[in-house]
């Protein structure tokens, strides 16, 4: 396992809510062997709503790390996407609808399935 670490300048950005999940927790047991793994990868997502003090605008952000040992199989492969695909999902039901930014080490190359998913 990973850990992820969010800062921001308190003089600048109130927090709100802090949210951590184990995005395993989300997959089923018993599923294809990209699923599996997936569920077995325990990437842990953080995500903060930042309250900007001058602008009083409402930003979520989100920081996660993904495992990227040995992705030349297809099945790792997929399993990643899956993962990232949960990211995106949660992020986007955790800001809903407010502007939102993903960071993190995410170990895929902008041709992988996994970017098209986070871009």
């Amino acid at each position: 396992r990973s850990g992820v670490l969010l800062a921001w300048p308190i003089a600048v950005y109130e927090w709100e809510i802090v949210h951590h999940t184990d995005l395993a927790s989300r997959i089923d047991r018993g599923g294809d062997p990209a699923h599996e793994l997936a569920r077995h990868m325990h990437v842990e997502l953080l995500l903060v709503d930042l309250f900007h003090r001058s602008t009083s605008q409402l930003l979520t952000v989100a920081t996660c790390h993904l495992p990227t040992h040995l992705w030349t199989d297809p099945v790792k492969r997929r399993a990643q996407a899956i993962i990232m695909h949960l990211v995106v999902d949660t992020l986007q039901g955790y800001a809903d609808g407010l502007p939102a930014i993903l960071m993190g080490d995410f170990g895929f190359i902008p041709s992988s399935a996994p970017y098209a998913l986070a871009a």
